[in-house]
């Protein structure tokens, strides 16, 4: 993986260690992906569909033509990121699509 992405990755992690109360805890994870056809982001979202993932949004985009947000419940722990980031890249690749990173909720302290 990118060691620029590596280091943006690992700069949050410590943040949701420092703030998030359990960051152990399962949650969802969104991965982002945008594509110049419908064709290529509606394969996308049932390659997605199919392990396991809920899509949130597959459409137009204001920003790029189309765009693919979905979501799994997970850990959001560093091992766990960088596999599904290098799985959501492969796809990427073989569907012709941009994966564009990933988010999570994190809870903070009280």
């Amino acid at each position: 993986m990118n060691s620029i992405f590596r280091k943006a990755n690992n700069k949050l992690f410590q943040m949701i260690h420092r703030i998030d109360p359990d960051p152990q805890k399962t949650r969802p994870v969104t991965f982002w992906f945008y594509a110049d056809t419908e064709e290529k982001i509606y394969h996308t979202a049932h390659m997605m569909q199919q392990k396991g993932f809920v899509i949130a949004y597959c459409g137009k985009s204001a920003v790029r033509d189309f765009l693919l947000v979905a979501e799994k419940q997970l850990v959001p722990g560093p091992e766990t990121i960088l596999e599904s980031c290098e799985q959501m890249k492969a796809l990427a690749r073989k569907t012709g699509v941009i994966f564009d990173g990933w988010e999570t909720m994190v809870m903070m302290n009280e």
